[in-house]
């Protein structure tokens, strides 16, 4: 038995159609694939692909109008499916395009969000949470208020609020849409590196195909709402 006959499911979409309202083209025409444990893919597409109704489907946010999709075993469809979205949530991280810091809390307090909800014994979200931030360079800056950090930086806090938890997926939406290209690039390094240490499931949009193309994950590019490329690489659109 190889490693493709035991991966586990993380995301499967199956006929996924999203049209908001009569007359209107599909954000989503039959859009299908799979997502296993620990694979990190990107999701590409000209503004108005459908990325956004994609994500915002697989988070609960909406609903399909036609199809279904089961993240984590819980199923959506048109009709709201059978998902716990608590139990989906405790499991899931969430990145968007901005960091969405609460500007009244310093860097530690937004950070420390996710497992308060979870209630977890104050020593161990200390400990995690200062050792996270150790690795991403900010723990000299725990103390500091979102004001106080570069565009990045405040990305950084964002990645770290959703991945303290160690969900089994993390999905982001546009997360170096404001960054410059070196930020962005590091950034997304920094996102794989950790997420692979977790095993985490990573989907993640973006409309940078430059940076893309340099890691060399797998890619799926939407465009009007249907899956035009599925492949391991970027340049095998060449």
């Amino acid at each position: 038995m190889n490693n493709m006959d035991v991966e586990e499911t993380v995301i499967s979409v199956h006929g996924l159609t999203k049209i908001y309202g009569k007359g209107y083209e599909p954000a989503l025409n039959n859009v299908s694939f799979d997502l296993h444990r620990g694979e990190f893919v990107y999701l590409i597409g000209p503004t108005g692909a459908g990325k956004t109704t994609l994500l915002h489907i697989l988070m609960g946010l909406r609903k399909p109008t036609s199809g279904y999709a089961d993240i984590l075993g819980h199923r959506t469809d048109p009709s709201g499916g059978d998902r716990d979205l608590r139990d989906l949530r405790l499991r899931t991280g969430i990145i968007f395009q901005g960091s969405y810091l609460l500007n009244d809390r310093t860097v530690y307090e937004n950070v420390i969000m996710s497992l308060e909800v979870r209630d977890y014994p104050v020593p161990e979200v200390k400990r995690r949470a200062e050792a996270l931030l150790y690795k991403l360079g900010l723990l000299d800056k725990k103390s500091f208020m979102p004001e106080e950090l570069s565009g990045g930086q405040k990305q950084l806090v964002a990645f770290a609020r959703a991945i303290l938890h160690e969900p089994e997926l993390l999905i982001a939406d546009e997360p170096t849409a404001n960054l410059d290209m070196n930020t962005a690039r590091e950034l997304i390094k920094t996102i794989q590196n950790l997420t692979a240490n977790m095993n985490t499931t990573v989907l993640l949009a973006t409309h940078n195909v430059e940076l893309v193309a340099e890691m060399g994950t797998r890619v799926i590019r939407l465009e009007r709402g249907s899956i035009v490329f599925d492949a391991k690489k970027l340049k095998s659109l060449a």
